[in-house]
């Protein structure tokens, strides 16, 4: 179990403890989705009349500021233009809002539901393989957002009875993000808070190799560690080589890893067939207008020009230059306001091979692949450190 950080290094913030309420009775806690409407209560005491000793389950990470993160973002709207970073997207609750209409959608959840069970057991078969009878997993999720996949990964843990005790620790540097996720979190396993302990980290992930004393808990006990990084969130990174490097090197070795990617739609050297074929290029894509709403927000809020999304105007630009992996390409979504641009979202389609080789580089085997939707064509890797 994580000890609580000095002062010094991080601050940590305490809440209460919450329980299932006595009218879950008769409910079969082996099933739990995260759809289902938990009544909650907070409690002081035990069903013995003792009182509860209470656990910081929150961790400011190092330099999180979200009033400097607001005024920068200020600046780069108010610039000529300038690649925004995704963060930026989700800081303001409206945003993280839109985000979370978004993701509710039917169509949205088709396109990136991961086939958890399969991913179990792929991880299963690899703790019994570095660690026979691992009692303990610290789950480790990047950029965790709602944390929707984390907790279907998790509930597969518990029903296959991977490991006797998770710590599942959320990392977001969007706060409203960060809360929902939390929050849910507890409500999905307040029946398991003997075995499932959520645990938020407000952290911008980039910055997490400054966290010495969280990283340093992971190495202690007799438990594995597992990094998920899912949304796609890995094709958001400027250079994957140096996120491997440089962000995730101090997880201790035999460390995993989940990542989603998807492959290329033609092969990466011929422009004109990946246009024609990439839906990132079509005409108008069912949901491109509910998206640039959303990518819209941030100007709405900050540039002096915008009150509504048709003010921006959003086009689509296939880039090699920012694709690290080889046989892999990129798709940019420019957002021009006049004479100014900003690349406000970034799609970068993976050759498997490439990417394979670019972890292996940077000492991270390849595992497993789960593939799912769109003819395969969508990918979760398993990788684990040396």
């Amino acid at each position: 179990m994580t000890q609580p950080i000095n002062s010094n290094e991080s601050n940590h913030l305490l809440f209460k403890q919450a329980v299932p309420d006595e009218s879950l009775k008769g409910m079969d806690p082996a099933h739990p989705t995260p759809d289902e409407k938990v009544p909650m209560r907070e409690v002081v005491s035990n069903r013995k009349g003792e009182e509860e000793t209470f656990e910081p389950n929150c961790f400011l990470g190092l330099g999180v500021n979200p009033v400097a993160l607001d005024e920068k973002l200020h600046r780069i709207l108010n610039g000529t233009g300038d690649q925004i970073d995704q963060m930026y997207l989700y800081l303001s609750p409206t945003s993280a809002a839109a985000w979370q209409r978004e993701t509710a959608l039917e169509d949205y959840k088709a396109g990136t539901t991961i086939p958890a069970d399969q991913i179990v057991k792929g991880v299963d078969r690899r703790i019994q393989k570095t660690m026979p009878g691992c009692p303990a997993l610290n789950i480790v999720a990047l950029g965790s957002g709602e944390a929707r996949q984390e907790q279907r990964i998790v509930q597969e843990l518990i029903r296959q009875n991977t490991v006797k005790k998770i710590d599942l620790y959320l990392v977001d540097a969007s706060y409203p993000m960060l809360n929902t996720g939390y929050i849910e979190c507890e409500r999905v396993f307040s029946p398991y808070r003997h075995e499932v302990k959520p645990l938020a980290v407000y952290q911008n992930f980039m910055e997490l190799p400054q966290n010495k004393r969280f990283l340093r808990s992971l190495s202690q006990g007799n438990s594995m560690n597992l990094i998920t990084f899912l949304g796609f969130t890995f094709a958001n990174l400027e250079n994957e080589s140096l996120f491997l490097r440089n962000t995730i090197s101090s997880f201790p070795s035999k460390t995993m890893i989940l990542i989603d990617i998807l492959t290329p739609y033609a092969p990466s050297d011929n422009p004109e067939e990946i246009k024609k074929k990439d839906p990132q290029f079509a005409a108008r894509r069912p949901y491109a207008d509910r998206a640039e709403r959303r990518w819209s927000i941030p100007f709405i809020q900050h540039h002096p020009n915008v009150k509504t999304h048709k003010d921006i105007q959003f086009i689509s630009v296939l880039d090699h230059q920012t694709s690290y992996i080889k046989g892999s390409y990129t798709v940019e979504i420019k957002a021009r306001v006049g004479d100014d641009q900003w690349t406000i979202q970034r799609f970068k389609r993976y050759d498997l091979k490439g990417l394979t080789e670019a972890f292996r580089n940077e000492k991270w085997s390849h595992i497993s692949t789960f593939p799912f939707y769109d003819d395969n064509r969508s990918l979760v890797l398993l990788f684990q450190k040396d």
